[in-house]
C-alpha cells in the first residue's frame, strides 16, 4: 500500500504577513505622532521656566544684597527672529541701572505680549525685604506668547508684589481660554 507523503512547508501565509506588516504600521505612526507632539511647546516651556526662576534670582539679590533690584523684560528682533529678553539690574550710586549679569534671550519667537511699544521697558523693582512694586496690592502679569505656530501657545507668569513670588499659569494655545491650575511658586 502506498503512503501519500505530504511535503506541505512550514510558514506564514500572505494574510498572517500583511495583519502583522499592518499592526506595526498602525503602532508605528502612533509612535510618530507621539513624538512630534513630545517636542512641541518646549520652547515655551523653557522660555517660561527661565522668566520664572529669573524673576525669583532678581527677588533673592534684592534680599541677600540689601539692594533694590530691577527685572528689565521686552521684546527685541534680530536677524528677523522675534524674541523676548529680560535683565536683572541694580542701581549704581548715580542712579543708572548696571546688570548683575548678562542679557537673556528667550526660544525663537517666544515673546513677551504685554510689553507696551513705549520709550521706557517694563520694569519690576524688588525692595530689599523681597517685596516688589509696581501697581499697588494686585498682582502683575507677563504674558508669553509663542508665533509662527499653526496655534501659538501662551503662558501666563503672575507676580505677587506683597511676597514678590512669582507662579506660571498652565501653558495653553491662543486660541483656547487659557488654564486654571499653576505650576511653580505659590504665594
Amino acid at each position: 500500500m502506498d503512503t501519500i507523503t505530504c511535503n506541505r512547508k512550514r510558514g506564514f501565509t500572505l494574510i498572517e504577513l500583511l495583519t502583522v506588516i499592518t499592526i506595526m504600521a498602525v503602532m508605528m505612526g502612533i509612535a510618530v505622532a507621539a513624538w512630534i507632539d513630545w517636542g512641541r511647546g518646549a520652547g515655551m516651556r523653557g522660555s517660561s521656566l527661565d522668566v520664572q526662576s529669573s524673576i525669583t534670582l532678581a527677588r533673592q539679590w534684592a534680599i541677600t544684597h540689601r539692594v533694590r533690584t530691577q527685572y528689565i523684560y521686552g521684546n527685541t528682533n534680530v536677524a528677523s527672529i522675534d524674541r523676548g529678553f529680560y535683565v536683572i539690574c541694580t542701581n549704581n550710586s548715580s542712579g543708572i541701572p548696571v546688570p548683575v549679569g548678562n542679557v537673556s534671550l528667550m526660544a525663537e519667537n517666544v515673546v513677551f505680549t504685554n510689553t507696551p511699544p513705549a520709550v521706557a521697558l517694563p520694569t519690576i523693582v524688588f525692595k530689599l525685604d523681597g517685596t516688589c512694586s509696581g501697581s499697588g496690592a494686585t498682582d502683575q502679569t507677563m504674558d508669553l506668547l509663542e508665533l509662527n505656530r499653526a496655534t501659538p501657545l501662551r503662558s501666563r507668569i503672575t507676580i505677587y508684589p506683597l511676597t514678590g513670588r512669582c507662579k506660571i499659569a498652565d501653558i495653553a494655545s491662543a486660541s483656547s481660554g487659557g488654564g486654571g491650575g499653576g505650576r511653580g511658586g505659590g504665594r
